[in-house]
């Protein structure tokens, strides 16, 4: 052990710093929308609902089960997820470490690959997010798969276990991984390929069955297949509701530069097909992994969000191609590049603005003491959290359902209040929202939340909101109204 310090000091200072900044990274901000979705199902989880068939939800469901089961042992709060967040984020570190010291790379080489990692993926999404999570499996999935083709074929097994955990975490990602996972070790490894592939299936259908047996027993699995047609082949493969343009409007310079780093992780990856080609077969599986996750990631909404992860994930390539392209010069420049993309990384995460739309992480410098918050934030947010849960307690008993007619489920994880319906995304069909009407009657629902941005929509929903409950008061960009 002393021997081993002494000659990974440098590793040790690198990862204590890191650890110390994810820490603070994942204690400040905090997100309606997005983080919420998951706080809320979490909630609900730990509450003794069933997923799928008590309550809708769009992803797979590892990120909330995991959250819920920290509910039950530490408490209810947006702390308490971001606690389960940094440990996704740890364990991500240390598979990178474990890929590294597999590819018997430079120490120097392992630093930078993790700072790039640590500022562009959990510096940017700090929360339980399902891409988190998928990115993390993902990580394991290739570090087993690299075991597999350089060690022994028996660790196809874990590839085939973190391959389904990765689509219980998101389903897109689940679906192109075993793909690539598949090809990889038969195509690297063609005289064994039918071993290979059976040691890997035996996994890989493991935890599946599980999961089905688990649906069965909860009477989920048919609302879990309707979830999976609604959400994911109707809205996005058929309906094409959350697709965005590649590129946003802007001069043409800038959308070159947009261009340029949104396509980097596939460019990159090109790179070291031809550069790792001829120098060790085995290791074409890294960038095949990048660029299959890339692929499946970009689409169908292309933002700095979605993206972030991605472009952590490609960090691996970098580090790759200085280990084994020819040329001091070339090197030197790939240094560079690498550096370079770590400062604007930690520029964007600390000094940009949070997630989407909200302040920058630097400016949340008061800490919201509410049992169920317990992070930093800035004084409006902190202010906000604070009003809207007095208010919904002023307006409703204890756990008693109300309604929010707009994407902010964490109002209800704020309040400790039950949606009056299944539905907290509200992209969803018609008959979902004359299920949503159903409910709100059935259960006299007095209570719901609107927002000022939907406030216009003409939707069946808002307009039986508008004829049967009044407004009662603003509180920030939420207004209250009360049955009739």
């Amino acid at each position: 052990m002393y021997i081993w310090i002494s000659k990974n000091w440098n590793l040790l200072v690198f990862y204590f710093i890191a650890f110390i900044l994810l820490i603070w990274f994942h204690v400040h901000g905090i997100i309606y929308y997005d983080e919420g979705y998951i706080l809320h199902a979490a909630m609900q989880t730990a509450n003794g609902l069933v997923p799928y068939r008590d309550f809708d939800m769009v992803y797979t469901p590892i990120s909330f089960a995991s959250v819920a089961l920290f509910f039950k042992l530490f408490g209810q709060s947006v702390l308490v997820g971001r606690i389960v967040a940094l440990l996704i984020s740890v364990f991500s570190l240390y598979a990178i470490y474990r890929i590294w010291k597999l590819l018997q790379g430079r120490t120097l080489l392992l630093i930078l690959g993790s700072s790039f990692f640590v500022v562009w993926g959990p510096m940017h999404i700090n929360f339980p997010w399902p891409t988190m999570y998928g990115l993390c499996f993902t990580l394991y999935t290739l570090l087993f798969v690299l075991y597999g083709l350089l060690k022994n074929r028996k660790y196809y097994f874990w590839a085939g276990v973190f391959s389904t955990l990765i689509f219980l975490s998101k389903q897109n990602f689940g679906i192109a991984i075993p793909l690539i996972t598949l090809g990889s070790i038969t195509f690297l490894d063609r005289k064994y390929w039918y071993e290979n592939f059976k040691i890997y299936s035996i996994g890989f259908l493991l935890i599946l069955l599980v999961f089905i047996i688990y649906l069965t027993s909860t009477n989920s699995f048919i609302p879990f297949v309707q979830s999976l047609n609604v959400n994911v082949i109707q809205k996005i493969l058929v309906e094409k509701t959350l697709d965005t343009p590649f590129l946003s409007e802007g001069s043409l310079i800038s959308k070159i530069g947009k261009l340029f780093f949104y396509t980097s992780p596939l460019i990159i990856s090109l790179i070291t097909v031809g550069v790792v080609y001829k120098r060790k077969k085995e290791y074409l599986v890294v960038p095949a992994f990048i660029i299959a996750f890339y692929l499946i990631g970009i689409r169908p909404t292309t933002d700095l969000d979605h993206f972030v992860a991605l472009l952590a994930f490609s960090g691996l390539n970098m580090l790759l191609l200085c280990n084994y392209i020819n040329g001091i010069y070339l090197r030197f420049i790939l240094y560079i590049t690498i550096i370079l993309f770590i400062g604007v990384g930690f520029y964007t995460a600390y000094l940009g603005g949070y997630y989407k739309w909200e302040t920058p992480l630097r400016n949340d410098n008061s800490f919201d003491s509410q049992n169920r918050v317990g992070v930093y934030l800035d004084q409006s947010s902190n202010s906000l959290t604070s009003l809207l849960a007095h208010y919904v307690d002023s307006k409703t008993g204890n756990r008693e359902n109300i309604y929010i007619n707009y994407y902010s489920p964490m109002v209800y994880f704020l309040s400790n209040r039950d949606n009056a319906t299944k539905y907290d995304y509200l992209n969803i069909p018609l008959s979902y929202q004359k299920e949503i009407i159903s409910d709100l009657k059935n259960k006299k629902v007095k209570f719901v939340i609107l927002d000022e941005v939907n406030i216009n929509e003409k939707t069946i929903v808002n307009k039986y909101i508008k004829s049967h409950y009044h407004f009662d008061k603003r509180t920030g960009d939420f207004l209250g109204y009360y049955i009739n």
